[in-house]
């Protein structure tokens, strides 16, 4: 904690010393007794059904102590089945009392899932509740179902029962199994002093919360952070209230952090997505103090809706840890710090954490890019009963410190603070260049018409890589040109997508992660059908050189493979100087009016001039009044390759050349300039009736604001 940040937590007076740095040579069970012990009458957990103090606690947690001990004499793990909430935790803190690591199943998760994780641990009991029993019974051998207390036994004794297991320094406490998301899942398991040193950096050693607080825990206990978090609640001495977000509608979050008085909200990016497009246009959470996220890349946009919904002295933290390590860095939102671009630091280490970057040759670095080595002497102890894979990812120093090899690419810089990329087992070679995919998943976040987005790289038939970008859509219109356009816009041209699939949402594991292998295949690209003749070959090399592209299609259109006024005028000077292609065939109208490499490839070869020399047919059918499109030299390829086929008009279309402005000139006499946009007949895009042509101003081009008088046949005219 940086100084005087002590007084940002609501500490009152208690009967118990404040967690610190030496509580980690304290056993995790005893600190918790000595907290129950100071506030006996202090709500420690509460969930929709019930609450129970710390003395409750206690009480409680020696049931289940007993109830294990009785059935479990070789110190083998052993599972808590039962509903997420109060019962849950109560169990988990039994289970480590009885001197046996803990392993928390998820009853939301199938039960050939379960009995896989109860094989890799070699557990054979499980603590569970009348209705979770039967499944309970499929997965392990042995079940038990510890009834409340008899009676109401004296406090200090239950305390007393509750730390007379005996223990080891380095013996496990928990088992946790990583997602699975990278490969088969791995069971982390830690000890009391990993355990506690992680509550003390959550809570106390990082202004978080302390006693007093009421910290809303929306993180699942089977989840490593939820697990660690309800601990660290308890060793800090808060009151948890626990909402699981997958058995309640998010809709009830407003009310119910008002309800409960909330001061800290843990929960996933997704969850706080959510909680924001719930609440009414002016609602606020106002009880909060604090926000606190983790588990996956948190971009600006989403910093500051949250910033928009909270009061304004609430800070929002940014966390970054994992299941092998706990908490390792933070970053910081305070009331009045400038809001960060793009994806959003994951912040500083936390104290206990050292951070280097690996490079690709091997050689550490503290600055720089690369994989992300953490060393600590408070890190999980390894892989449940598999030496090789913890000798691969942890190494142990002299000094009793241990390192650990991430599977995460970041970036330190010069001020210390660390910015995720991404996987190291997702990052791809795309024509010769190395793409941490995180880098264009932060540019597509960026983008106000897009409410989620992950880009991964996908392999074709001949063994290519290409970027292809799931977008989860803000916006009701949002076309794949769109979004490629806007990632050329901030990103070298290997960097963008060449697959957009639009999705509802993207999917997730139980535990609330991206789930990367239920991504739907990328449909089958119609334009991938390859030139057929050595002129359409030269041409589609040219369309992907001005493209930035690795391959185009014999059918794939410029313009919808984002292609933009630079890259139009990139492609006519590279055919003009390579083939010696006249500049009077190369013109922008002639892309516009052939986008495709075949059909560009046969209008260069014919020397195809345009149907007029000021207008473009952009769309030939249509019921209605024609419709004629006006633009800048500058944006007149975009504007032209992309606004007729989204306006959802049935007019016929046309578009005028920029040599018009050279040429035409206002016949009337009556024009003057617009300043935006102009509507006016043109003659030759309409035979009869009225004629309507939206028109953009441009920059430094041209001083006329294009007009077109009216015909000599009575149309209507707008000047």
């Amino acid at each position: 904690m940086e100084p005087g940040e002590q007084q940002g937590l609501r500490s009152g007076p208690v009967g118990f010393a404040p967690l610190d740095e030496r509580s980690v040579d304290d056993w995790l069970i005893d600190r918790i007794a000595e907290v129950a012990l100071g506030q006996p009458e202090v709500p420690a957990l509460a969930d929709r059904d019930r609450a129970v103090s710390y003395a409750d606690l206690l009480r409680e947690a020696e049931t289940v102590r007993a109830a294990v001990v009785a059935a479990e004499d070789d110190g083998r793990p052993v599972c808590v089945l039962r509903r997420p909430g109060v019962d849950a935790v109560v169990a988990v803190v039994g289970v480590i009392a009885a001197g046996t690591p803990v392993v928390v199943l998820d009853p939301t998760t199938p039960a050939p899932r379960l009995r896989h994780y109860v094989e890799l641990a070699g557990a054979r009991v499980c603590v569970s509740e009348p209705a979770h029993a039967e499944v309970a019974a499929e997965v392990c051998p042995v079940v038990v179902q510890p009834t409340g207390p008899a009676g109401d036994p004296e406090l200090a004794s239950v305390a007393a029962a509750l730390g007379s297991a005996p223990r080891g320094p380095g013996e496990a406490v928990s088992l946790v199994f990583t997602s699975g998301s990278t490969g088969l899942p791995k069971g982390v398991f830690s000890d009391s002093r990993t355990l506690v040193h992680d509550a003390w950096t959550n809570s106390v050693a990082s202004g978080c919360y302390g006693p007093g607080d009421v910290v809303a825990n929306l993180l699942p206990l089977g989840f490593d952070a939820g697990l660690k978090g309800a601990l660290a609640g308890l060793l800090a001495g808060t009151t948890q209230q626990l909402f699981d977000p997958r058995t309640r509608s998010v809709s009830e979050l407003p009310g119910w952090l008002r309800e409960v008085g909330a001061s800290v909200l843990v929960a996933s990016p997704a969850i706080m997505r959510g909680l924001v497009a719930t609440l009414p246009p002016g609602d606020r959470l106002d009880t909060l103090s604090t926000v606190t996220m983790g588990g996956e890349t948190v971009h600006a946009a989403q910093m500051a809706a949250i910033r928009g919904v909270v009061g304004p002295d609430c800070e929002i933290r940014n966390r970054y840890g994992s299941t092998e390590t706990g908490l390792l860095a933070e970053f910081r939102l305070r009331p009045g710090d400038p809001a960060p671009a793009g994806a959003v630091p994951v912040g500083r280490p936390v104290p206990g954490m050292q951070f280097l970057v690996e490079m690709e040759d091997g050689e550490r670095r503290e600055h720089g890019t690369g994989r992300l080595v953490v060393t600590s002497h408070w890190l999980g102890r390894g892989y449940w009963g598999a030496p090789e894979l913890t000798a691969a990812a942890f190494s142990d120093a002299a000094d009793g410190a241990r390192t650990f090899r991430t599977s995460d690419s970041a970036r330190i810089d010069e001020d210390g603070y660390v910015t995720l990329l991404g996987r190291t087992d997702h990052s791809v070679k795309v024509r010769g260049h190395l793409v941490e995919p995180g880098e264009v998943d932060a540019a597509l976040f960026a983008l106000p018409e897009v409410r989620e987005a992950v880009v991964v790289g996908a392999e074709n038939a001949r063994g290519q890589i290409r970027l292809v970008a799931y977008v989860v859509p803000a916006a009701e219109r949002l076309d794949a040109a769109t979004v490629r356009r806007a990632v050329r816009d901030v990103l070298p041209g290997f960097m963008v997508p060449q697959d957009i699939v639009f999705l509802t949402a993207l999917p997730r594991t139980e535990r609330g992660k991206l789930d990367r292998s239920a991504l739907p295949p990328p449909p089958a690209r119609t334009g991938t059908v390859p030139p057929g003749t050595d002129w359409e070959r030269v041409v589609a090399a040219e369309f992907a050189r001005a493209l930035e592209l690795e391959e185009v299609g014999l059918h794939d259109d410029f313009f919808e493979l984002g292609g933009d006024s630079l890259a139009a005028e990139a492609l006519l000077a590279s055919m003009g100087t390579e083939m010696k292609v006249p500049a009077r065939v190369l013109t922008t109208t002639l892309l516009q009016e052939s986008p495709t490499v075949a059909s560009f490839a046969e209008a260069v070869r014919r020397g195809r001039t345009p149907e007029h020399p000021t207008m473009v047919r952009l769309r030939g059918e249509g019921s209605r009044a024609p419709l004629f499109c006006v633009a800048g030299a500058g944006v007149w390829p975009s504007v032209s390759g992309r606004w007729p086929s989204g306006s959802g008009r049935t007019s016929r279309c046309g578009g005028c050349r920029p040599t018009a402005w050279r040429t035409a000139g206002c016949r009337t006499g009556r024009c003057r300039p617009s300043p935006a946009v102009t509507w006016s007949p043109c003659g030759p895009c309409s035979r009869t009736g009225p004629t309507g042509s939206p028109g953009t101003p441009w920059a430094g081009s041209s001083p006329w604001r294009w007009l077109i008088s009216c015909g000599p046949r009575g149309r209507r005219s707008h000047c």
